[in-house]
Order: C-alpha cells, then sequence, then structure tokens
C-alpha cells in the first residue's frame, strides 16, 4: 500500500508550478517531483519522466522539460529518483558503484514498482486526466522505462530511446537479459530517438532494441551530435508525438 507526503510549497516558474512530494511505498520512500500548469481547472495529461544514469529528478534537464511540458502544453509532469540516485544515494554514472547498483538482484522491478506506485498516487489528484499518462526516458530512463511500459497499461505512449542491446552502456548495466525480456512486451505507441553516434550504445545495438519493441505503432528518429535528440527541436517532435495521444 502507497501513500504520498507533500514536502514542500509550489514553487512558481514561468507559467508552471513545481512541488516536491514523497510516495511511501512498502517500507520504500521516493524521492520525487511534480510540475503542473499555473493554471488549473481541468485535469491534464500527465508524463512520467525517467531521468539519465547518475542525474536525478531535479537536475537542469529533468527540471528543462519538466517546465516546458507544464508551461508550454498545459500538461502535468513528474520525476522520481532512481534506486541509488538523487536523495536515494547520489551516484554517479561513471563510477564502480553504478555497475554495481544495476546488478543488484530486483533493481529494475523495484524500480517499475516505484512507477506504478508513484501513478497511483499521482492519478488521485484533480489536476491529473489518469485516463491520459505518458512516459519519457533516454537512456537510463529508457532501460528502466522499457520495463516499466511494458508492465503498466496505463501508459498511453511512450518516448523512449539512445539505448541499446550492445554497446559500453549495455556492458554497464548489464542490460541485455531484461530487455531482451520486457522490449516484446511493449505495447504503446513508441518514439525511439538514438544518437547516430553513441558513446555508450552502438548503432547496430539502437537497431536491434528498436526492432525487439513490440508496439505496432512505433518510429525511429535518429539525431546527429551528442544530446542531439534533447534539442528544442527535438524535444518538440517529442511532445507532439505524446500529443496525438492525449
Amino acid at each position: 500500500m502507497a501513500s504520498i507526503r507533500w514536502t514542500g510549497e509550489d514553487a512558481s516558474s514561468e507559467g508552471s508550478r513545481e512541488r516536491a512530494f514523497t510516495v511511501d511505498r512498502d517500507g520504500v520512500a521516493i524521492p520525487s517531483v511534480f510540475w503542473h500548469p499555473d493554471i488549473g481547472g481541468v485535469p491534464q495529461p500527465l508524463v512520467l519522466i525517467g531521468h539519465g544514469g547518475g542525474e536525478h529528478k531535479r537536475n537542469d534537464r529533468m527540471v528543462a522539460l519538466g517546465t516546458m511540458l507544464a508551461r508550454d502544453y498545459g500538461w502535468c509532469a513528474a520525476a522520481i529518483d532512481a534506486p541509488g540516485h538523487g536523495d536515494r544515494g547520489g551516484v554517479s554514472a561513471g563510477d564502480d558503484a553504478y555497475a554495481v547498483l544495476w546488478r543488484q538482484d530486483g533493481v529494475v522491478e523495484e524500480t517499475v514498482e516505484d512507477w506504478r506506485a508513484t501513478l497511483d498516487m499521482l492519478g488521485q489528484l484533480g489536476e491529473v486526466d489518469s485516463a491520459l499518462i505518458g512516459y519519457w526516458g533516454l537512456s537510463q530512463g529508457a532501460l528502466f522505462g522499457i520495463p516499466y511500459v511494458a508492465s503498466d497499461d496505463r501508459i498511453v505512449a511512450a518516448v523512449l530511446g539512445r539505448a541499446g542491446m550492445t554497446g559500453r552502456g549495455a556492458e554497464l548495466c548489464a542490460s541485455e537479459p531484461y530487455l531482451t525480456q520486457y522490449a516484446p512486451s511493449v505495447e504503446a505507441p513508441v518514439l525511439f530517438a538514438m544518437q547516430w553516434d553513441d558513446e555508450l550504445f552502438d548503432r547496430a545495438g539502437q537497431f536491434d532494441l528498436f526492432d525487439r519493441i513490440g508496439s505496432d505503432d512505433k518510429r525511429l528518429h535518429a539525431y546527429p551530435g551528442a544530446h542531439a535528440d534533447s534539442s528544442p527541436e527535438a524535444l518538440e517532435v517529442q511532445a507532439e508525438f505524446l500529443g496525438r495521444y492525449f
């Protein structure tokens, strides 16, 4: 049984509002943050955002994305600290502890349950339309996100990517077995964003992962250069993809 605790006052910024909260699930505390439009009144779609490896729920990229979704699209957004990250440990993507984290028994399943519990709680809010839930996660956000999207049929569409079956990142995270398990069970529409020359996941492995995703409605966008898939133009395309299903 999960419960929610609001841990701060609303902070208004650029047409959006942000508030910290914690979900308590079976003795596990999940530090989280919620963004919603500054002007409410009607329940809005909710986008769950998965952060990258060594990052956390409120790094610059996450805040910018959550604020953009609330301000420019009028949607709600939420992010949580993944196990070992942010207020749950603060690992860095390059240190030994990060590799150890990925080899802990049940870490993927734990994160799936964290997201499910978070959505259980947020779906009860008046600001959220619980029938219109999306997921957005690249790199580690996709490595955890693929099992989650495959396991929760409340997700109506997802932006995933910058991940693959092979490459240094796949070896570091020991991700091949569970991507093999979960990717074919993803049924929600997917936009898969890949970096053409990614330093962590090689091109063939990214194509392989895209092919394994089970959705009948999936499309792949390839971007040149580092983090071009997070440019304002790319984010607009990705948000508009989710908007097709909202």
